[in-house]
């Protein structure tokens, strides 16, 4: 179907489509752009475009946007990802990315979806150790994991290839965090350790770091 404003009014049972936030939708990119959505829906705060035919190039600079599930869209390329600078979920499963360095664009990304793609370098995992994920998603990559033990990525679970951060914290009367430890999912212990509010060890505590240094 063509992007229309009736179109979108009757599939979200609404008039007020400027309030709209949440929007499901299928759309071929080589038959319409997506620049009606965002000039009839200018508020999203989420899009979910899954099977789609578009690369992220197509997608117009939405302002609210926090989360975008682009799964199995056939994208190859994530060049743009600096139109979307608060997402906070990002899900990319089922394509065909194998270059991550348009990540780095990103600083606001927690829950990163990349399983099933063309990633096959493992340095790759190097324009993502900016952000602040408490998950990753990599099944279904050809990495070698055995490189993956020596890259600073220290808590990821190798055999799911994800991760989850448990922040485990003693604190203050400031209210501010002394100690504490970060819990993987199989059970193991990171080598993170909190202290000031940050997760020292990290690839992001470590990051930021170099940059109040510089």
């Amino acid at each position: 179907k063509i992007i229309s404003k009736q179109m979108l009014e009757q599939k979200l049972a609404t008039q007020k489509l400027d309030i709209v936030e949440n929007l499901d939708i299928v759309v071929n990119a080589a038959e319409q752009s997506l620049n009606t959505i965002l000039n009839l829906c200018p508020n999203l705060k989420q899009l979910n475009l899954t099977n789609s035919a578009l690369q992220l190039c197509d997608i117009p600079a939405f302002p609210k946007l926090e989360r975008l599930f682009l799964k199995n869209c056939q994208i190859q390329s994530i060049d743009g990802l600096y139109n979307f600078p608060n997402i906070t979920h990002l899900i990319l499963s089922d394509n065909k990315i194998s270059d991550l360095s348009p990540l780095l664009d990103c600083s606001c990304i927690q829950y990163l979806d990349l399983q099933n793609n063309k990633i096959d370098d493992v340095n790759q995992l190097n324009f993502i150790t900016h952000l602040p994920l408490l998950q990753l998603i990599l099944i279904g990559n050809q990495i070698d994991y055995n490189d993956l033990i020596q890259q600073k990525l220290n808590g990821v679970d190798l055999d799911r290839c994800d991760y989850e951060i448990e922040k485990i914290c003693e604190k203050n009367e400031e209210n501010e965090c002394l100690n504490g430890q970060v819990s993987i999912i199989n059970d193991e212990k990171s080598i993170y350790l909190i202290a000031n509010k940050d997760l020292w060890g990290s690839p992001y505590s470590l990051l930021m770091h170099k940059r109040k240094l510089g």
